[in-house]
């Protein structure tokens, strides 16, 4: 779909940095890629919402990206805004698409995707601006675009954070939805794991609400093959997170910090699954549905 008939703004094209050493990837391949040395980097990306990479060598390779704010009255939250289209509940963009619909308004930080969404076909749809729905319930700045469904469990977010099997009330600010219940009461919950390593995005947090952890685990590379989502529960039970739910995952997992001076940073390395109408891509962001925001409000 042609954007300009669509009502959407596509941002310039941006070339994305990726932190701490990750070079700027050349190929379409593991084996075009220069990896950081570092293990254990840390950062304040701004007040209040810091930042940790980890490289884990046994018993598989990994790099995991979280991000910690253990007191959310210091920050705030915007669900991606709508894009409805021909009776869809929104269009696809990247999440660099998305921050730039918001700055506005709204002064980013951190985005990360959200919601699951269809239709979606690896490598052939959806391309920018294509019409998707919204998988579960799907809330920004108290409108509500995409409504509950069951089996998707929901991150309400306002002046605490807590989790519903599929509904927030109605009065919630922002709310997002995944397909798994990862951690409820500081367990590990009852759920089918099909035991399929891929990247991971998760989001938990503590029990009175008031501290939130991102967790985003790069996938399908030589230097992280990516986790079940058991092993992805047992990385955000060290957190002692209280409650967790596991979001889109796959080439959608898209972490992202934006500096004070606005440069567009990648934190996690994203890669889309190769297929029978496109070669596995790293380092490229994908058009995906909803996401969350984190930063501050210029209203």
């Amino acid at each position: 779909m042609n954007p300009e008939r669509s009502g959407l703004v596509k941002v310039r094209n941006i070339s994305l940095t990726l932190l701490f050493g990750l070079t700027s990837l050349a190929g379409d391949t593991a084996n075009n890629t220069v990896y950081s040395n570092e293990v254990g980097t840390r950062a304040t990306l701004s007040d209040g919402i810091n930042y940790k990479q980890e490289i884990v060598d046994s018993p598989s390779t990994l790099r995991i990206h979280t991000i910690e704010i253990p007191d959310i009255s210091r920050v705030g939250f915007l669900v991606t805004p709508p894009q409805t289209i021909n009776g869809w509940e929104t269009s696809a963009q990247t999440l660099v698409d998305q921050i730039g619909g918001v700055v506005d308004r709204f002064k980013v930080v951190v985005a990360v995707n959200a919601n699951f969404f269809e239709p979606f076909e690896s490598g052939i749809y959806p391309n920018y601006g294509d019409g998707i729905n919204i998988l579960g319930q799907a809330v920004s700045q108290g409108i509500e675009f995409s409504p509950p469904q069951e089996k998707y469990p929901v991150l309400c977010i306002g002046d605490i954070l807590s989790v519903d099997e599929s509904a927030c009330p109605t009065e919630t600010e922002n709310v997002i939805a995944g397909n798994v219940l990862l951690i409820n009461e500081g367990e590990i919950a009852d759920f089918y794991d099909d035991n399929e390593k891929h990247p991971r995005t998760a989001m938990g947090i503590s029990e009175d609400g008031k501290s939130l952890w991102i967790v985003v685990v790069d996938g399908r590379q030589k230097k992280s093959e990516g986790v079940t989502l058991t092993k992805l529960s047992e990385i955000l039970l060290r957190y002692n997170v209280y409650q967790a739910i596991n979001f889109d995952g796959g080439g959608s997992c898209t972490l992202i910090f934006v500096d004070e001076n606005g440069n567009i940073k990648l934190l996690n390395i994203p890669v889309n699954k190769p297929s029978a109408y496109s070669p596995g891509r790293m380092g490229l962001t994908r058009n995906i549905g909803d996401s969350l925001m984190i930063g501050n409000s210029k209203e």
